[in-house]
């Protein structure tokens, strides 16, 4: 039985690169990872993933049943519709880490590249503001209208509805047999082994939880689509739990795990947002005081 057509949103440090890997293990000829990365070491041109897209021509585009890349979540809309859709998040207190270390020991001639890796710490690049952070799994699904950001409300709203409405699978990196189990059953992919890409040694680190408070304090947008997709994934697993030949880990005590974790930042968070108001308060206080 033929694999169903899919697009993947490859948000950075996911689990994307392993995902592209299966992909093109699936679709072989028929997949096409689209990454601006190797164009823009052959020129200087701007050209981005969507661009490579749309300069297919249609009667070769036609003939591709898998896409994946960066930054190409406007396909969901451009696709027909029997295109899958799916989409892989991680918690943001591995993920902003993962991303920091990825571009430290990765260093090219991209923007992102030297953005981040212009900081020498990992602190300093949690306190940082830019294009690329906070919120950098939201900020790598709305990249075309990085103003709206601004507007919280109007975000999680755009958040929401991606993750309810334009996505079929969409699963977390702390589970993602289980997300590859749903995925290959959904698309008749039926079995297939795979390696974990792009996971260096000896890169990770152990946050402190005091820059934990300060990731839930400035990445709220990524918290929210990380738990929207979290509760999605959880009411996946559970309808497929019943069919026959459905196998999955049931990684969900993992992610209850993960969720009661950003409780306890988010009120911590709060808890330290409250002190700072106490503390400018007094100071405001006090130089009235010593007028």
């Amino acid at each position: 039985m033929d694999s169903n057509p899919v697009v993947f949103l490859h948000v950075p440090k996911t689990g994307g690169t392993t995902m592209n890997f299966i992909l093109n293990h699936i679709y072989k000829m028929k997949f096409l990872w689209l990454r601006n990365d190797i164009i823009l070491k052959q020129s200087n041109s701007t050209i981005n993933e969507i661009d490579i897209f749309h300069r297919i021509p249609p009667e070769k585009r036609i003939k591709f049943k898998a896409f994946a890349g960066h930054k190409i979540s406007p396909l969901i809309d451009q696709l027909p519709s029997h295109f899958k859709k799916l989409m892989l998040v991680r918690n943001p207190y591995e993920q902003i880490p993962s991303l920091y270390f990825h571009h430290q020991r990765n260093k090219s001639d991209s923007p992102a590249y030297k953005e981040v890796s212009s900081y020498a710490t990992l602190d300093d690049f949690v306190k940082s503001e830019s294009k690329y952070y906070p919120n950098p799994q939201v900020k790598s699904l709305f990249f075309d209208d990085l103003e709206i950001l601004k507007n919280q409300d109007l975000m999680k709203e755009k958040i929401a509805t991606l993750v309810a409405d334009k996505i079929d699978i969409c699963g977390t990196t702390e589970q993602f047999e289980d997300f590859l189990a749903i995925v290959s059953y959904e698309l008749n992919w039926g079995r297939f082994s795979y390696q974990i890409k792009n996971q260096k040694p000896g890169t990770k680190s152990t946050v402190p939880e005091k820059l934990k408070v300060e990731i839930t304090q400035r990445n709220g947008l990524d918290i929210f689509l990380y738990e929207q997709v979290a509760e999605k994934f959880q009411l996946l697993i559970e309808k497929h739990q019943s069919k026959r030949n459905f196998k999955a880990r049931n990684t969900s005590s993992v992610l209850d795990k993960v969720i009661n974790k950003i409780q306890q930042y988010k009120m911590a968070s709060m808890a330290n947002l409250e002190l700072k108001k106490e503390v400018q308060l007094k100071s405001t206080f006090l130089k009235y005081f010593l007028k």
